[in-house]
């Protein structure tokens, strides 16, 4: 963004809230106190992405979501699950197992 293009607010209202709550009342929320909280989380990002900015680009899916996503996210505090793999993997049409034999029949 150019200096010719910036606002002169820290935010672009696309008339979702009014001006007079941006500009007058959030800065009395007490969620607006986060000041500390976010320099914290900013550094430790800061952190994660000088140790892995040489790697990034040679991960491979399972890496980078390892290495650095899943971190990003719980650096962020919002927690992560597992893929499950499907049997047949590779992806597509799910592949059911073989048939059973009970008793010597088959099914």
């Amino acid at each position: 963004m150019s200096q010719a293009t910036l606002s002169q607010t820290p935010y672009l209202n696309s008339n979702l809230f009014s001006g007079y709550y941006l500009d007058e009342r959030v800065d009395d929320l007490d969620e607006w106190e986060c000041d500390e909280e976010a320099r914290r989380v900013f550094e430790e990002l800061r952190s994660l992405y000088d140790l892995e900015r040489e790697l990034v680009d040679s991960y491979k899916e399972d890496e980078l979501l390892d290495s650095w996503v899943d971190e990003v996210l719980d650096i962020l505090g919002f927690g992560t699950l597992s893929e499950t793999t499907l049997l047949g993997g590779g992806g597509g049409r799910i592949q059911r197992p073989p048939p059973v034999r009970i008793g010597g029949q088959a099914p």
